[in-house]
């Protein structure tokens, strides 16, 4: 008889083969669904990282979901501007979807096939043969994702690539296309051209996962098929610069763009003359490793982001505005202004980097008379231009525009820094006799001021100094503010609810440029001109509205938003973040309206021309 211990011991040896088989299922599912949950293969994973260029589109199905956070389309579903163009809605509609099959068949064709995301590369080149000789042709790669879409779709992949081949030579009109098949890596790439005529191209495809590849010359295509199959460990989306550039924009771009720089300049850096190199040293531009741009859907509208990758210490005009400026330059503005723009650069830095960089690239007869030119100038004025004028002034300088008070001229005013005022005056006092210009001095209270006499006197200049700034205006009333404000510092534009929003997440408290404009404000402005002109314009225009339904100005001032832009410097490079309506919003707009549409969009657009047309008024005229 078998002891207690025995039996205690198979018992747990049967349970743990148990959790060992339960193991090995979870482990098996959990492999089962991470393979089906799998993220979708993009270009830029298997992208050789040393190409030359990357673009890459939102397809239909992403624009259009990013289009339901834009203040357009929030603007355009309200009730009052859907009563005003309730018959422009209708008349599209009616003609879009009552066209024939046939006809509607080629948009959902275009709305199924462009659903996803659409990229492009160009990398290497390839000399081919062209009418008068060799012609050298970059290598381009063209991504579609076709997404679960690509086990139903009808289009033939040898009927796509025989629509992109160039047209039949006129000297050959009967040469054939030719089709060949390549097998690279186990994954078999169909390659069509022209069997006579010139140019020789190749135009190749194939489907790798779910994208949809189409090439110009399999060699770039193939490298592609190489990352894959090496498990993209040298692909694009790891090159450190494309990962530095991706990480300053906004995540969800529609649009992005990526130039490399540091390939172009490897493959092409032999070909420029010595005199070039060195001057794109001097300016500090040898240390840029890409370019890059993305457009995003935030807030509602559209943020840009455009990146100068130089992770190497900063030189030249990379850094000639690396340092901040300061927040108390804002503090001069008035809350009024509807545009303003703040930067800070070293003058003087950039006079001779560009000095510098001209003399080094003009041949030594034009340099020769650039230094003569300037030694005259500098005899007219009796000062140097770098010791003299541009050592006076500061790095730091505003400019802000108010609506205009009398007339239609606006208010602009001027600020710039000022290190020796003495030395400033004598520059400005040199610069007015060598050009001609006569002033006269008046006081503003305790300020003495310049005033410009100008032709026909419709514009008075004023300048003077206020602080450690020399302010100049188009009028003396915005010369008599600066001093007003300078004095006794009240509401600034920092006070502006429109100005917090649009520079709300840039970091313009660290830029060296910022740019402020009040949309919110001009278009109050443009719309009551609108509100008070359009009934008169509609005895004598066509409109296809009944202009009495305009909405108020309250509707359409509530989606829009001001607008910004901050260039700031940052360790590996120079960022400039904008808050526009822009790219990304006209992606989105126009990927949206297809998707909503149905029907044939010809039609529809032929119904609106007819509602555009001059019709006859009832008086004959």
């Amino acid at each position: 008889m078998r002891s207690a211990a025995w039996k205690l011991g198979r018992r747990a040896a049967v349970a743990c083969a148990l959790l060992v088989v339960l193991a090995l299922l979870a482990v098996a599912t959990a492999a089962q669904t991470a393979g089906s949950d799998a993220a979708p293969l993009t270009l830029e994973a298997i992208a050789p990282r040393d190409v030359f260029a990357f673009v890459s589109v939102a397809g239909l199905e992403e624009g259009s979901r990013a289009a339901e956070e834009l203040q357009l389309l929030g603007l355009w579903q309200e009730p009052e501007v859907q009563q005003l163009l309730a018959g422009v809605i209708a008349a599209f509609t009616a003609a879009a979807e009552g066209a024939p099959p046939e006809a509607a068949w080629k948009y959902e064709l275009v709305k199924r096939f462009f659903a996803g995301r659409m990229a492009a590369i160009a990398g290497g080149v390839t000399v081919v043969w062209a009418r008068h000789g060799p012609v050298p042709v970059p290598g381009v790669v063209l991504a579609l994702d076709l997404g679960d879409r690509r086990k139903d779709f009808e289009l033939r992949l040898a009927d796509l690539l025989e629509g992109l081949l160039p047209a039949p030579d006129p000297e050959h009109p009967r040469g054939g296309v030719v089709r060949s098949a390549l097998c690279h890596r186990g994954q078999e790439i169909l390659v069509l051209r022209r069997e006579r005529g010139y140019p020789q191209l190749h135009v190749c495809g194939t489907r790798l996962e779910n994208l949809l590849l189409v090439g110009l010359h399999p060699s770039l295509l193939q490298r592609c098929i190489d990352v894959h199959r090496d498990g993209g460990r040298n692909a694009l989306c790891h090159l450190p610069s494309f990962r530095r550039a991706r990480a300053k924009a906004e995540p969800g771009a529609l649009v992005e763009a990526f130039l490399n720089m540091a390939s172009l300049a490897q493959r092409f850096r032999g070909l420029l003359p010595d005199e070039w190199l060195g001057a794109v040293h001097d300016l500090g531009l040898d240390g840029l490793e890409a370019v890059y741009y993305a457009s995003a859907v935030h807030d509602g509208d559209s943020l840009d982001t455009f990146y100068l990758d130089a992770p190497a210490p900063c030189r030249g005009l990379l850094a000639a505005g690396a340092s901040s400026w300061s927040e108390a330059a804002l503090r001069r503005v008035p809350r009024s202004a509807v545009a303003v723009v703040a930067l800070r650069l070293d003058l003087g830095r950039c006079h001779d980097l560009l000095w510098q960089a001209a003399t080094t690239l003009l041949p030594p007869r034009a340099t020769g008379r650039l230094e003569r030119g300037r030694a005259r100038l500098e005899g007219t004025l009796g000062l140097e231009i770098r010791q003299d004028l541009l050592a006076a002034f500061g790095d730091e300088g505003v400019l802000y525009c108010e609506l205009p008070r009398n007339g239609f001229i606006p208010g602009v005013v001027m600020m710039w820094e000022v290190r020796d005022r003495a030395n400033a005056a004598r520059v400005l006092e040199a610069l007015f006799d060598a050009a001609g210009i006569r002033s006269r001095e008046v006081s503003f209270g305790e300020n003495p001021v310049r005033v410009v006499e100008l032709p026909g006197g419709s514009l008075r200049p004023v300048l003077g100094f206020v602080g450690d700034r020399l302010v100049v205006a188009l009028f003396p009333a915005g010369l008599r503010d600066a001093i007003r404000q300078h004095a006794e510092p009240g509401e600034s534009v920092l006070d502006n609810p429109s100005f917090a929003h649009a520079l709300g997440g840039l970091p313009w408290k660290n830029g060296s440029f910022v740019a402020f404009l009040d949309v919110k404000r001009l278009a109050a402005v443009v719309y009551n001109l609108v509100e008070t002109f359009l009934p008169a314009a509609s005895a004598d225009v066509h409109f296809p509205f009944d202009p009495a339904l305009v909405p108020g100005a309250d509707v359409v001032l509530r989606h829009i938003n001001g607008w910004a832009k901050v260039i700031s410097h940052e360790e590996d490079g120079i960022v400039l973040k904008a808050r526009s309506q822009s790219l990304a919003t006209l992606i989105a707009l126009v990927w949206r309206w297809l998707d909503r549409t149905s029907g044939s969009l010809e039609h529809g657009a032929e119904a609106l021309k007819r509602l555009t047309e001059p019709r006859p008024r009832a008086d004959g005229r």
